[in-house]
């Protein structure tokens, strides 16, 4: 498994999180609101409008603004929110843009249960791994454990969020194993979320230290661990010996120990 880094852009690793943020019916209702709306609504605007509690209304806000998914004015007292972004998160940025397409044309029913789906396979750091090495090449189950290095059981968990939002496509063959690969998504907020996590991936999307070589952040920290699980020591300084090269684990042996081998 190769993987070139660069220091041209910077990646913010809180993507997952800002899908968990968005799972939730209310919140993407707030969300639609802020982005229909061509002027700012103060907190009992939203919650007048959606029938839900102020308290509910403040919460949600407050939320998608820490997302930097709308903007913040106050005026004395009052709070207002708009759909203004935040400049300094150009992932939230491309999202915003996703969802209000998404939200000009007309509705599904239960268009809230379709976005969650599609949301729900961005949720986990071990999902959007799945999906940087599928990027690659189509894969093998065993081929997945070695670059995860989770159990089996846990990857057919995570693969299952990622066929439902139709992200990725099994083909079954009678004899061989199963074959993994990548499919480019129709949906524009799931082509949007595939587009941020590759290419946060290709443009060296972790926080790393100039000094040491090695990721600073706790995110960030965790995808590392689990895109490059592997033999050897893939904290190197990449800045001098040049792309990661990581030797993928081999898949356990489930045959049992010889009794010369029990012995020594």
């Amino acid at each position: 498994m190769i993987f070139i880094m660069n220091d041209e852009k910077k990646l913010k690793p809180t993507l997952w999180r800002t899908c968990r943020a968005l799972m939730n019916a209310t919140r993407l209702n707030v969300l639609r609101l802020a982005i229909q709306n061509e002027g700012a609504l103060c907190v009992r605007d939203y919650a007048r409008i959606l029938s839900i509690s102020d308290a509910t209304a403040s919460i949600s806000l407050r939320q998608l603004n820490a997302r930097g998914l709308i903007g913040v004015k106050r005026d004395r007292i009052k709070v207002y929110y708009n759909d203004e972004q935040d400049r300094s998160l150009p992932d939230s940025i491309e999202l915003q843009k996703a969802f209000a397409t998404y939200f000009a044309a007309e509705l599904p029913p239960k268009w809230e249960e379709s976005i969650m789906t599609t949301l729900r396979a961005f949720t986990h750091f071990n999902r959007l791994a799945i999906l940087i090495r599928l990027a690659q090449g189509p894969a093998y189950l065993n081929e997945l454990y070695a670059a995860m290095g989770v159990c089996v059981k846990s990857i057919y968990h995570h693969l299952g969020f990622l066929q439902a939002a139709g992200l990725i496509h099994e083909t079954r063959t009678y004899h061989g194993p199963s074959t993994f690969e990548l499919v480019r998504p129709t949906d524009k907020i799931a082509a949007t979320l595939l587009d941020l996590t590759l290419g946060n991936a290709a443009s060296h999307a972790y926080y790393y230290n100039e000094g040491t070589g090695r990721a600073t952040d706790k995110e960030t920290k965790a995808v590392l661990k689990k895109v490059n699980r592997a033999e050897g020591n893939p904290r190197q300084n990449w800045r001098e010996t040049g792309p990661v090269i990581i030797k993928p684990k081999p898949a356990p042996d489930t045959q049992p120990p010889s009794p010369d081998e029990e012995e020594a």
